[in-house]
């Protein structure tokens, strides 16, 4: 993972000034990184040599998380990062986890941080690309017993049971009417 990367999630949530103390934190830190730093609308484009990092930080109303979502869908970044808040009613990390994969099927890598620590960092489609691909081990099926064969008859509406099954009965529900 990207140093730039884990100093972002490692940021502790200010006392004060929350969206702006901590785009200073994140400023300081994509500066002394030697990232070139550029603001965006709720946010910080970090340009590196190599890499692109866009991140938002959102702690709005549900109509405010889906616009910054897609906002950070639109931008050319490689990695986009979204800081929530676990106290935020609106919408929680889960939920805007199973939008980014299962809704809008995303493609790109994302990140999505807790400020408040209660929760790990979330990362999505985040696999090492220099690492090849598992080789699928072939699976052995266990051993199986020999079964003893079994007679079967054909019963009245369940089908084959074999032959020596007490008669299934169905259950009855409720009360029997009174004639």
């Amino acid at each position: 993972m990207l140093p730039l990367l884990e100093k972002l999630i490692a940021v502790p949530k200010p006392a004060s000034g929350l969206p702006n103390s901590l785009f200073a934190q994140y400023e300081a830190i994509g500066s002394a990184l030697a990232y070139r730093v550029l603001p965006i609308e709720k946010g910080l484009l970090f340009i590196g040599k190599t890499s692109r990092i866009a991140l938002k930080v959102e702690f709005g109303n549900r109509w405010e998380f889906f616009n910054t979502i897609t906002a950070l869908r639109e931008a050319d970044a490689d990695i986009k990062v979204l800081v929530t808040s676990s106290n935020s009613k609106a919408m929680s990390m889960e939920t805007a986890y199973t939008v980014l994969k299962k809704k809008l099927e995303e493609k790109s890598r994302w990140v999505l941080v807790d400020i408040e620590g209660k929760k790990e960092p979330m990362f999505l489609n985040f696999r090492e690309k220099s690492r090849e691909p598992r080789a699928a081990a072939p699976r052995k099926k266990p051993a199986s017993k020999p079964k003893a064969e079994v007679e079967l008859k054909k019963s009245k509406n369940y089908g084959m049971q074999p032959v020596n099954a007490p008669p299934r009965r169905k259950k009855i529900y409720g009360k029997r009417k009174r004639k």
